[in-house]
């Protein structure tokens, strides 16, 4: 089911949902646990939103002290 919400997702953050996004967001986030997929979709969100900025910030830091993430 993730490979078909995953595709459906993806549409419609091309089509400009932010609803998507932040689904794919949380995805790759949380399932995959790719936190660079992740900030992808999380820097197309609104950064007016506080939960959106620290969506990105939260990332980041991820990032930041994930081995795998300084060899990309």
């Amino acid at each position: 089911r993730w490979r078909q919400a995953l595709g459906i997702w993806k549409r419609l953050a091309a089509a400009g949902s932010e609803e998507a996004r932040e689904r794919l967001a949380k995805y790759f986030e949380h399932v995959t646990g790719d936190c660079a997929e992740a900030l992808v979709y999380a820097r197309r969100l609104p950064q007016q939103a506080a939960s959106n900025r620290h969506r990105c910030l939260r990332l980041g830091r991820k990032l930041a002290g994930s081995p795998a993430a300084r060899s990309r």
